[in-house]
Order: structure tokens, then sequence, then C-alpha cells
């Protein structure tokens, strides 16, 4: 471990930008006939719910696809709360996500990826923010009990997004074709999910700084955002952590405190060399030592 490198990298960080973002559609979801899912009668949200028993259920479209943490307030309808509200509350990037049973998955990833929070609310009227972070684009929420005396209401529904970039600082690709833009525009809106405290792999799965992706999502980030301190934060993270062999290590993780995997890929070891020389050519905007 080297505390110079670590303790540049740490230089490095920077607060992320911060969005409030609302949803903007709900609907009622139902099973296609190819065996899928689709949302049916989409109408604009309005910002509250309406009273919502045991057994029912609501789901959100936030417009696109986001990268952030949940937040919400519940009241009480139709009378005390004489028992806590019993909910789940699961985001998804697709409808698929968010309809299936997740009590139902047996996957080799463990299910601990699923996003899907159970909650005890027993107090209500109540504010909560959901401590973990979420990659999603539907929110559905589910009334798994109350009393028979009354039921739930929410509002102020919204997600604090997180992001290394601002899409204001972006430069536009302006192309002819509108399929260039469109597909621009969504793998710039994947870059600026992944740009966290580093570079993720994924904001959903994984989380950690992989070589591999830091190489091209380096690259990509010094021709569109223009920025380069995240790409230097995690050249340093990966000098500061290298293997007992001086190897440098695949990947690596950022909490609770930084810490390399002990897996060596050797192409990915020599992919420092050539995010170091990327660096170093002046890629960035604002290159530093």
């Amino acid at each position: 471990m080297n505390t110079d490198f670590l303790n540049k990298a740490a230089a490095c960080q920077r607060e992320l930008f911060t969005r409030q973002v609302k949803p903007i559609d709900c609907f009622r979801l139902q099973q296609a006939e190819n065996g899928g899912w689709e949302a049916v009668d989409r109408a604009p949200f309005s910002g509250q719910t309406p009273r919502l028993n045991k057994g029912d259920s609501l789901c959100l479209d936030f417009g696109t696809h986001w990268v952030g943490y949940l937040s919400f307030s519940a009241q009480p309808v139709g009378g005390a709360a004489d028992a806590p509200a019993y909910l789940r509350i699961t985001a998804g990037e697709r409808l698929c996500e968010i309809g299936e049973d997740p009590d139902d998955y047996c996957g080799c990833l463990g299910k601990g990826w699923l996003q899907v929070s159970h909650l005890h609310l027993d107090e209500l009227p109540c504010t909560v923010e959901l401590p973990r972070r979420h990659a999603f684009r539907y929110l559905k929420i589910e009334v798994l009990d109350t009393s028979c005396q009354f039921g739930v209401s929410f509002s102020d529904i919204a997600c604090r997004a997180v992001s290394a970039f601002r899409e204001e600082d972006v430069v536009p690709l302006d192309a002819d074709d509108p399929f260039l833009n469109k597909m621009d525009e969504v793998s710039l809106r994947t870059l600026r999910n992944c740009a966290q405290d580093v570079f993720e792999d994924g904001p959903k799965r994984d989380r950690r700084l992989w070589l591999g992706d830091l190489r091209l999502q380096a690259l990509t980030a010094y021709r569109t955002y223009r920025a380069d301190a995240l790409a230097r934060r995690c050249l340093y993270l990966f000098a500061g952590l290298t293997r007992e062999d001086g190897g440098v290590t695949a990947c690596l993780y950022t909490k609770p405190t930084p810490h390399a995997d002990d897996l060596r890929l050797f192409d990915y070891s020599l992919f420092f060399v050539s995010c170091l020389s990327d660096y170093w050519s002046g890629a960035g905007r604002n290159r530093k030592c």
C-alpha cells in the first residue's frame, strides 16, 4: 500500500452533484401475451397517491434511468394508524424487475443485489429516505399489510439523484442522424450514472472500480464531460493499492475504506499503462500530476 498515492487519490475526491427528480407517470403493470410485462393505464402522476389498502400497489415511472436515494412521505387515510404499515418497495431499470416476485429469484448472483426493501412504518404520518442507493427507472410500492381501520397515501415521492458529472456540462453530439443523437444521449446517461465516487463498473450491481472499464470510461469522459479529476483519482487508487508482488489489481473497492480485490488479470494490469498514457498525453482538459 502506497499512502502517498492514496492521499493524492483522496485529494482528488469531489462532492457529488445532486438533483431532485420526481415520477412523471403512474401506471398499472400487467403480464403481456409474450410472457413479459407491460405498463397499461398510464396517467400523469399528480404527486399524491390514492388510498392504498392491504394488498394494493402502485407503479411509477421516473421517465428515464436515475441513480440515487429514494424518499417519500406517508399518511394514514380513513382512520387512526392503530398498527404499523408494512410495505415493500421495489425499484427496477426494466418493467420485469418490478413485475416478477423477488422471492422466486434463484440465480447465481446474490439475492442482496435485488432492489427490494421491506419497511415497517410504526408511526404515521412520516417521511422516509431509503438508505440504500438505487439504480432504476420504475418504482413499485406495495402495501403488504395495515389494520382494517386505515389505508396509506404517499406523497413527495422523489429521488435524490447523484453523479460526479452534471448533464449541463456535456458536449452534445448534434449529428444529422436522430438515431445517433439518441444513442449518444443514452451513452452519456450511462456514463454519468456510473460516475460516482469512482468510475463504477455498474451503479446497480458490482459498484466497484475495474481497470478495463476505467480505460473506456475515462476516454469517453475526456471527450464529452471534459472531466479528468475522476480518472486521476482512479489511477491514484490503483497505484496506491498494488498487490504484494507489485502487480496492479484488476478491481478495487472504496467502501468502507479503499481496498483492493485479490483478483489479478494480466491483461487488466496492462490497461493501467494505457490508462496512464491516455491521461498524460493530454486527453484530459486539466492534466495534473
